[in-house]
């Protein structure tokens, strides 16, 4: 299974915990990719299995330059993710 873990981190904690479950991910044999926000075009998640998404919270939101990269993700209709 193709997984990509799509992450925005600016103290490196979200980096960090992206890693762990990539390496726990990785251990049962599926395939995975930890993607920075910030170099990744929202097309590039378009062909994985399975999304997975991390990033910081603030009061309860996550920062608006998540927010914003999240608007322009392409449909991902029935696909998985967390």
């Amino acid at each position: 299974m193709d997984i990509a873990l799509v992450y925005f981190s600016q103290t490196g904690n979200t980096l960090k915990t992206a890693e762990a479950m990539a390496a726990a991910l990785r251990e049962k044999r599926h395939g995975v990719r930890i993607l920075d926000m910030r170099k990744t075009a929202p097309t590039a998640i378009q062909n994985c299995d399975v999304l997975g998404i991390g990033t910081p919270c603030f009061e309860s939101h996550a920062p608006e330059p998540f927010k914003a990269w999240l608007r322009t993700m392409p449909p991902l209709y029935g696909k998985p993710s967390f």
